[in-house]
């Protein structure tokens, strides 16, 4: 799981969003990917989705969301080799990181982070469970 930072994917998610990421076999144009960029030295994580693909320099040319109005050459792209891509999201969780950031920030983080997860979970299920007794008792 990674928390978003920054607004380049605004429309599809946003910054403090949590995102989970799965490695693919192979990647398509309009998958949102995450990918390691260097920067000054400095490695980072981006997440932004596939407009084109180049299968002869094996890349491929990424943008973010907040920018899809706009023309191509109007807008930095970035040109991601295929080996650096960590994988694509799957799953948005919004306002997840805002929680996990404050909770990270106190001594008891981790008891804090995995006590709301674990309530979100107790939550989904006993929906579930909810809908299940009122099929069966409607005759679904």
């Amino acid at each position: 799981m990674l928390v978003v930072v920054g607004e380049s994917m605004e429309e599809t998610f946003t910054d403090k969003d949590a995102i989970i990421i799965k490695k693919q076999r192979s990647y398509q144009e309009g998958d949102v990917i995450t990918f390691y960029h260097s920067v000054d030295g400095s490695i980072n994580r981006i997440t932004h989705r596939i407009i084109e693909i180049n299968e002869d320099e094996k890349i491929y040319i990424t943008m973010g969301d907040k920018y899809k109005s706009l023309q191509s050459d109007q807008v930095a792209t970035e040109e991601v080799d295929f080996d650096d891509v960590v994988g694509k999201v799957v799953l948005v969780i919004p306002w997840l990181g805002n929680l996990l950031s404050l909770s990270i920030l106190q001594n008891k983080g981790l008891i804090l982070t995995l006590l709301i997860i674990f309530s979100l979970l107790t939550l989904f299920l006993y929906i579930l469970i909810l809908k299940d007794k009122r099929r069966a008792k409607r005759g679904y």
